[in-house]
């Protein structure tokens, strides 16, 4: 079984799906296709997490296990803040 490669600039989430199809085809010649009776699993780090992604793999062949990524870390603004602060204001992601 082989994987594609993708171009560096293609993000995770966007490459996950033909990098899947690839692997249905590869693991179909050798009659070991995921089908809903007997779905395969998919490892892969937290770049590929995307909500609408594992959504869409949910209810098919492919078993997912892929890392959520952290949550937003607190900081504290300037050193001398950081020296004195005993509470730091949570980043704001969106």
């Amino acid at each position: 079984m082989a994987a594609p490669i993708h171009a560096a600039d293609d993000g995770d989430t966007t490459t996950l799906a033909p990098t899947l199809e690839a692997a249905a085809r590869d693991l179909d010649a050798v009659g070991r296709a995921p089908s809903e009776a007997e779905p395969c699993v998919v490892a892969a780090d937290k770049g590929y997490h995307s909500r609408e992604r594992l959504k869409a793999l949910a209810d098919g062949v492919w078993k997912t296990r892929i890392a959520e990524p952290e949550p937003a870390k607190a900081i504290c603004a300037g050193v001398a803040t950081r020296r004195r602060a005993k509470r730091c204001t949570p980043i704001a992601r969106g």
